[in-house]
């Protein structure tokens, strides 16, 4: 990429200068508030699906007999050590209520926004911009879009929303010269801690090696040091997470991408697309994701032949870099499920760090566009503007239509709760309430039930 000399690129005044500020605070806040009301309305009482397989864990800590192992073990093909403690240190406090967890996901969302709105204003002073950063609201949008509903619902979703959140902290920490072994060593423990959350957190370690390298190439002496001090952290993260790793049971081959190369590839560009997606449709998901990575491309070009600096392009190019992986990784362990599994609305946690790269990229063109264009009606800048307005339209848009599964999960679940409190701590579990809880292990249910109703806890609390 080319760089430019220290001349802003960004000098004309903000629009709604006086006041902007309030007003891009406010805009941003509706998308939150939107959430939270969401949130505390449609959230349900009642562990679901594999928070019945937490059960044992916690059934462990009450009897004193944890121990790292338990916090260290698989979890499908995840290990989420430092979300278990998450989770366990909720659960005691609160008797095991189920909106602790929701909330908590609500302030890791925060954490990424706020993390994104920091990262966002340093990159517009390096352009020469001063004023109100309009980032902020456009970001917001995705963050907390509804379209995330499963982990707006479900505490479980904590290793996503966590993953997320110290993925973004590590490249902002990265990416802002100068180096020092503080932020080397703040960006290696968020390593750990994305990689002993989710799985995709292996792909952190190749591209934070690769900021490494570009951030501090002036520093010959500790770039040595610090890119193999990386690597041997990296490695080792990796080889702990792989050392006795199993393959989930009826799990698909992970081979699947050399025996179905036209499904894996389907699969990574819905799971890209399915934050925009208009249809409640697969391949309308692979479409916008196929679209999105032409389009970065071309905006990548866009920016280089504007001459923006490298280092302004670099974190949200990580990010996404990010999110392609994840995509990529998923896909090799459940893209056997069929293409329809990559729109699940849980990853689009991961994937919207794409689209906020898209959304970034183009905020920049139209910006260094109009700043330093003298024609009042500049094509190509009403163009990338128009873009821009596409993508946040198609998340609002997306986020609105996501009320009609929350609702529809909120009643089905709310439903057994009621049942279950009102049959009373003795009566049994129907085999419907059972399917609903979690079809893959009924015994986990009845299991769980009694340890509840034991220990007075979530539906069966004083």
């Amino acid at each position: 990429m080319q760089s430019t000399k220290t001349t802003p690129l960004i000098q004309k005044p903000d629009f709604f200068k006086r006041g902007g500020w309030w007003l891009a605070l406010g805009l941003a806040f509706v998308p939150f508030a939107v959430l939270l009301y969401y949130c505390l309305k449609y959230t349900v009482d009642i562990p679901y699906f594999d928070q019945w397989e937490f059960i044992p864990f916690l059934e462990k800590s009450y009897q004193g007999t944890l121990s790292l192992t338990d916090f260290w073990a698989q979890h499908n093909e995840h290990r989420i050590l430092f979300s278990r403690a998450i989770m366990l240190v909720l659960a005691r406090l609160t008797a095991w209520n189920i909106l602790a967890e929701v909330l908590t996901n609500v302030a890791l969302a925060v954490g990424i926004c706020g993390l994104l709105a920091y990262q966002t204003s340093l990159s517009l002073k390096k352009l020469g911009k001063a004023g109100v950063n309009w980032l902020i609201p456009l970001c917001a949008a995705l963050v907390f879009s509804l379209n995330q509903w499963e982990n707006w619902t479900w505490g479980w979703q904590i290793p996503i929303l966590l993953n997320t959140l110290v993925v973004v902290a590590g490249i902002v920490v990265l990416n802002n010269a100068p180096f020092s072994w503080l932020k080397f060593g703040l960006a290696v423990s968020f390593g750990i801690m994305s990689s002993y959350t989710f799985a995709s957190g292996i792909v952190y370690w190749f591209i934070g090696l690769g900021m490494l390298f570009l951030v501090n190439r002036q520093e010959k002496r500790k770039l040595t040091l610090s890119l193999i001090l990386w690597t041997l952290a990296g490695t080792l993260t990796t080889l702990t997470y792989l050392y006795d790793y199993t393959q989930p049971a009826n799990h698909p081959s992970l081979l699947l991408i050399f025996q179905q190369p036209v499904t894996y590839t389907g699969y990574v560009l819905a799971y890209l697309g399915s934050q925009l997606r208009i249809l409640d449709n697969v391949w309308s998901a692979a479409l916008t994701g196929g679209l999105g990575l032409v389009l970065q491309g071309w905006l990548l070009w866009a920016l280089w032949r504007r001459g923006i600096k490298f280092e302004v392009i670099l974190p949200y190019l990580a990010m996404s870099l990010y999110a392609i992986g994840g995509a990529l990784i998923t896909g090799i362990g459940r893209a056997g499920f069929g293409e329809v599994q990559a729109v699940t609305p849980r990853y689009v946690t991961i994937s919207y760090l794409f689209w906020i790269a898209n959304v970034v990229f183009l905020y920049l063109l139209v910006a260094t566009r109009r700043a330093t264009s003298s024609n009042n009606f500049d094509l190509k800048s009403n163009l990338y503007a128009l873009a821009l307005a596409t993508i946040i339209i198609l998340v609002c848009y997306s986020s609105f239509r996501a009320r009609i599964p929350l609702a529809q999960r909120y009643d089905r679940l709310e439903a057994v709760r009621t049942s279950l409190i009102a049959a009373g701590p003795k009566a049994e579990p129907t085999k419907q309430q059972l399917d609903e809880l979690f079809w893959v292990d009924e015994q986990a249910v009845r299991d769980g039930l009694e340890f509840l109703k034991k220990r007075h806890l979530s539906i069966y609390r004083n």
